[in-house]
């Protein structure tokens, strides 16, 4: 414990103080774990709770902050999971898997109830079946589907390895779901630290180690020299999945959507960073010098937004899904953007002064 905090958890009363240092005393038997970041845990909760209840009295404060957690401390020091550390090279949006079938059952269902039972869409109370008879979903009494937050997933690749080790980087995949799905954020491109399980050698594909997460999981940016976005660059994940934008219209098109997952490189020939009016797409467009006047639209979703902080001509490295779409009979080509970088030193930073020229309002590609 560090002279500091150790200070710091002495002006505390004398119950309270016995408290966290049990609870240090926990996390410091626990592999990756660190006592000091219960300890400021603590403060920072705080001081959070100290500025929302300014005349709230200091005792009702802090035991508020205990309160607070520990038990998110007891919860993450009583399971079997571990601290990695890592960088997350890509990751989705949280979606329904079944949204299809519940969106074709609300259309039968207004359209035509009877068909819609006989066919084993709905029932009578309105519960929504797949094909195989499961329930998968309900319609409300407003004729709305009811949003389940269990219902989703979201899925994060990258690398990782236990903390404080010095092992190699291994590959990994993560799925996410219901709240960790549409509550957590993934920051990408960025040295993290987070617990989690490893799946059985069984599960998965072969040289991906598939991660389960713990059921409240924090990704929590590090400093790290040995973890970043360069070295990231030049690991298997983004090296042997490049292609060079001149290729895509040459790639076989069972190569190309949902689940193909590819890093392209281009130079930035547009940036607008307001969200998509349907979407909440950020979009640019990027190209290289074999490609001439053509360049390829990148779709960015919402937790990406924070990485186009790039002018035109920035080199920009995109890892995310190419998506074949056609538009007035001409066949041209998209990217969902899953992870996004812009080289720090190599990046031409935000301006005003060519935003004259980016006049391009077509939306006509909907991501």
């Amino acid at each position: 414990m560090s002279e500091d905090l150790r200070e710091k958890i002495s002006e505390l009363g004398e119950d309270l103080e016995e408290r966290i240092k049990n609870l240090v005393k926990r996390a410091n038997k626990k592999d990756g774990f660190d006592g000091d970041d219960v300890i400021q845990s603590f403060f920072d909760e705080k001081e959070k709770l100290q500025k929302i209840f300014p005349d709230r009295d200091e005792e009702t404060i802090e035991h508020q902050a205990w309160i607070r957690i520990n038990g998110p401390w007891l919860s993450k020091l009583n399971t079997n999971a571990k601290v990695f550390e890592g960088i997350i090279i890509g990751a989705g949006d949280a979606f329904d898997p079944n949204n299809s079938r519940k969106r074709s059952a609300l259309k039968m269902y207004k359209n035509d109830f009877d068909r819609a039972i006989d066919e084993g869409y709905v029932d009578v109370e309105k519960n929504i079946f797949d094909d195989e008879g499961n329930k998968i979903g309900k319609i409300d009494d407003d004729d709305n589907i009811v949003k389940n937050p269990r219902d989703y997933i979201r899925h994060a690749e990258g690398y990782y390895r236990e903390k404080d080790s010095d092992d190699s980087p291994e590959k990994f995949w993560m799925s996410l779901r219901g709240n960790n799905a549409l509550n957590v954020d993934i920051p990408v491109m960025t040295p993290v630290k987070f617990l989690a399980t490893r799946a059985g050698d069984d599960v998965g594909r072969e040289g991906v180690d598939y991660l389960n997460p713990v059921r409240n999981l924090k990704f929590e940016k590090i400093q790290s020299d040995e973890i970043t976005a360069e070295s990231a660059l030049e690991l298997p994940l983004i090296k042997d999945n490049k292609v060079e934008l001149h290729e895509i219209q040459n790639m076989h098109e069972s190569q190309i959507g949902y689940g193909n997952r590819y890093a392209v490189k281009g130079y930035a020939t547009y940036v607008d960073d307001s969200p998509h009016p349907e979407t909440d797409n950020m979009r640019f467009s990027i190209s290289n010098d074999k490609l001439g006047d053509t360049a390829y639209t990148v779709w960015v979703p919402e937790h990406l937004h924070d990485k186009i902080d790039f002018d035109v001509g920035s080199p920009v490295i995109v890892y995310g899904e190419i998506r074949e779409n056609v538009y007035n009979e001409q066949t041209t080509y998209n990217i969902q953007a899953w992870g996004l970088y812009a080289d720090p030193d190599e990046k031409i930073p935000k301006s005003d002064v060519i935003e004259d020229i980016q006049t391009n309002d077509d939306f006509s590609e909907v991501y």
